[in-house]
């Protein structure tokens, strides 16, 4: 429905009432005007045919029909009658002028009388003489000239009503108009206030426009509600710098502190795993492992944080890509059944469905998802197993629907319990004597990331019986016929352990020295070259002098960081001509936004801290020889 202007409905209204007040008026006048009309017309035939019935009794006397004729044309030409019929005593026609009637007693039994409706009136009268009834007379006569009249005074009624309700909307227009201006000033006021979010603006109309109270009264109001908006607007702005810089405080400590557990957990991690190489007796050899299970799960905890830190902030990006979740799913299961056995449970992977698809969504997120459920499940089940469950809900034409669950045979959770799960820092148990340890936010985090991946997830629970976390979730998806056979993986695997004969020159900017002992130990049988740079200066010194097959840079380092060295890196090479050098950023910054500044920096790749021993040969093998079939 289209809006009108209150200009447009005032004039409309105001028209509309007129039109319908002078209408009533007008009606009412006319029908009095007609009745006034047709009574004083009626006595003016009634006076007429008195004359003629006057003038026609000598005819009757002396029956003379022809003096009779002559006085009825006579009259019928000044009177606009249309029929003239006169009887004698006895009922007889006399005399008949226009088509002929006869005589019926009961037209005269009220003696003279007036008959009419709209177009016609007949008169009706006895003829007396001396007090003798000598004869009787019907004069049948039209209203055209009285309809004549009324049409025309009709017309002149009319011309003045146009004439009325267009000097009315002339009138009107000036009246809403001036009513309506200080409104419509008001209004753009507001609108360029909306526009400009400027609450300094105030509303000011003018002497004559303030001198109607409600104009005046509803600037007041406006203006009042304007300076409290300022007011609360600049509060509002104040508390969310505050709030934001905080916010980014915040952040930058998480990421700070991140960094600074990071980079000595590397080095902690790093000589665990050289340790465990080395011969150690059993006691030692549990004390390593206690050592690196530790170290493990504080390097889960600040991921956990940092997760929570990034969603937060908004910065929690989903990395979206085609994969077999069939595979995903298989491949956690395994990686937990040692966990299961040791505790003596089983733990099973099932498929109600037939995944021949891939599916696009977070691969490694959705991984972490299940692991937190299996992990959490494996923990408080003491009896039985774990169950992790696929089934498809639904498959149209471009999305399919599926169900996940991870059902286990554990102590279960309470009811009250189950509805604060998912909150942070939530614990079903959360006591000084509490049995199971942990930070609370494994599930908070898995349902926020769930959500931005646009699914749900739901616990079901019985205490003492079961427990199943239940996630529906929907997702593109695309034919997959990229299976590889097993020729293809021999050949993969032949690839990626084939290795240039000739040592690779890697270039290490790292100012932490134990991170670098860490290293090159890792190292120390690959066949390759490392030679040391502790700043990103002196770094950028050995580029220009050197080549190097590839450069590992960490970020954050005295003298010059190693964003800056990697620009001027890339910058030597563009001025010189060269061929661009593999760098990868080697770093305990991990947030999504510190991965793109490494890549716009001028880095190929980033590897986050800490690293394990086999995971950063196989990632340098990798590198190296995609760089050497390129």
């Amino acid at each position: 429905m289209k809006k009108q202007t209150l200009e447009s409905a005032l004039k409309r209204m105001s028209l509309l009432v007129l039109a319908s007040v002078l209408l009533i008026a007008g009606s009412i006048h006319m029908t009095l005007e007609f009745v006034n009309l047709k009574n004083f017309f009626f006595k003016q035939l009634e006076t007429s045919d008195r004359v003629l019935v006057n003038n026609i009794i000598s005819s009757l006397v002396f029956e003379d029909v022809k003096d009779a004729e002559t006085l009825i044309v006579n009259f019928t030409q000044v009177s606009n009658a249309e029929n003239v019929q006169v009887y004698d005593s006895n009922g007889r026609l006399f005399y008949s002028h226009g088509a002929k009637e006869e005589f019926s007693p009961s037209d005269f039994e009220k003696g003279g009388e007036i008959i009419s409706d709209f177009n016609k009136v007949e008169i009706r009268q006895i003829i007396q003489h001396q007090n003798y009834t000598i004869g009787y007379i019907k004069v049948r006569h039209r209203l055209d000239n009285l309809h004549r009249l009324l049409l025309s005074q009709s017309l002149i009624f009319g011309m003045v009503i146009v004439f009325i309700l267009i000097l009315t909307n002339l009138l009107i227009s000036r009246i809403t108009e001036r009513l309506t201006r200080p409104l419509k000033n008001q209004v753009k006021i507001l609108e360029q206030i909306k526009e400009e979010r400027n609450f300094e603006y105030r509303l000011s109309s003018s002497e004559v426009e303030r001198g109607i109270s409600e104009i005046a009264l509803l600037e007041q109001s406006i203006n009042s509600l304007l300076i409290e908006i300022q007011d609360n607007y600049g509060k509002l702005k104040d508390e969310k710098l505050v709030a934001e810089k905080a916010l980014e405080i915040r952040n930058q400590f998480v990421n700070n502190m991140s960094h600074e557990i990071r980079t000595p957990m590397n080095v902690i991690i790093g000589l665990s795993e050289l340790l465990e190489d080395a011969i150690l007796s059993e006691e030692q050899q549990h004390y390593m492992e206690i050592f690196r299970n530790s170290c493990e799960s504080l390097i889960s905890l600040v991921d956990v944080i940092l997760d929570l830190s990034r969603i937060e902030s908004g910065e929690f990006d989903i990395e979206l890509e085609f994969f077999d979740v069939d595979e995903t799913l298989k491949n956690i299961t395994e990686l937990y059944k040692s966990n299961a056995e040791a505790k003596g449970l089983y733990i099973e992977y099932e498929t109600h469905c037939n995944i021949d698809y891939l599916i696009r969504s977070d691969k490694d997120r959705l991984a972490q998802i299940f692991m937190n459920l299996v992990s959490n499940a494996i923990k408080f089940t003491h009896v039985g197993g774990v169950t992790i469950l696929i089934e498809q809900m639904n498959l149209d034409r471009d999305r399919v629907k599926l169900r996940f669950t991870v059902r286990d045979t554990g102590i279960g959770i309470g009811k009250d319990d189950l509805e604060k799960i998912f909150e942070d820092f939530y614990q079903t148990d959360s006591g000084l004597t509490r049995k199971f340890q942990g930070s609370g936010l494994g599930l908070s985090i898995s349902r926020k990331i769930i959500h931005l991946m646009g699914g749900k997830i739901h616990a079901n629970s019985i205490p003492g019986a079961f427990t199943e976390f239940i996630l529906d979730m929907s997702f593109e998806y695309e034919k997959n016929e990229s299976h590889l056979g097993q020729s293809g993986i021999q050949d993969k695997q032949h690839k990626r352990n084939q290795l240039d004969d000739s040592k690779k020159k890697i270039l290490v900017v790292e100012d932490n020295l134990e991170n670098v002992v860490v290293l090159k130990t890792y190292l120390k049988k690959c066949p390759y070259i490392i030679e040391v740079a502790e700043n990103g200066l002196k770094g950028l010194e050995m580029f220009k002098k050197f080549k190097y097959d590839l450069v590992l840079m960490d970020i954050q380092m005295p003298v010059m960081d190693g964003h800056t060295s990697t620009q001027k890196m890339r910058d030597y090479e563009a001025k010189n001509n060269l061929v661009p050098t593999l760098i990868y950023a080697l770093t305990a910054h991990t947030t999504k936004s510190d991965i793109l500044k490494c890549i716009e920096s001028g880095c190929d790749g980033h590897i986050p801290k800490p690293v394990r021993k086999k995971q950063i040969i196989e990632l340098l093998e990798n590198i190296l020889n995609d760089q050497k079939a390129a």
